[in-house]
């Protein structure tokens, strides 16, 4: 090397400046934000709504199933107008939620005939074909209890605002 190149070193540094004066600061990443999320807290979001929307329908689909069972518990399965009165509150279910206005003529065994005929399996066997006739010939012995069970499987069975059958 020659001696004149290394007696202008210090020179050289003296117009340069620190060698360290020439770095530059580091600049951090700016902070982690929430939004926009990423697609699978999208697609969990949506299927939480849509979790909560089918719950709230459901609810409100069966919400008379519940309260058709709770009125035909209320029934006094030992009173003499018990028959008269499970008569009436299938009659009511389905003139309201099942919306069969065309039902509302039916009596006798067309009567009984419609509500087997509107569930899977037919509810009122051989043992309740006198329901049929009860509500015209009140001489009719029935097992109430026997009744009640037919009614909870026929209310269990039913769908809302079905099609009219009649």
């Amino acid at each position: 090397m020659d001696p004149n190149t290394i007696q202008n070193i210090p020179s050289q540094l003296g117009q340069q400046g620190n060698p360290l004066n020439q770095l530059k600061d580091i600049h951090l990443p700016d902070g982690i934000s929430m939004w926009p999320i990423a697609w699978p807290w999208w697609a969990l979001l949506i299927t939480v709504i849509a979790l909560i929307i089918f719950s709230i329908w459901s609810y409100k689909k069966n919400k008379w199933k519940k309260s058709a069972l709770a009125r035909l518990q209320l029934l006094d399965i030992h009173s003499d107008s018990f028959i008269t009165q499970v008569n009436r509150l299938l009659k009511q279910i389905c003139l309201g939620p099942l919306k069969q206005s065309q039902c509302a003529h039916l009596s006798g065994t067309a009567w009984l005939e419609h509500l087997n005929d509107t569930c899977k399996e037919p509810a009122f066997t051989e043992e309740l074909q006198g329901f049929a006739q009860a509500p015209d010939n009140p001489n009719i012995k029935l097992d109430h209890q026997v009744l009640k069970e037919a009614c909870e499987n026929w209310i269990k069975q039913q769908a809302s605002a079905r099609k009219p059958a009649c």
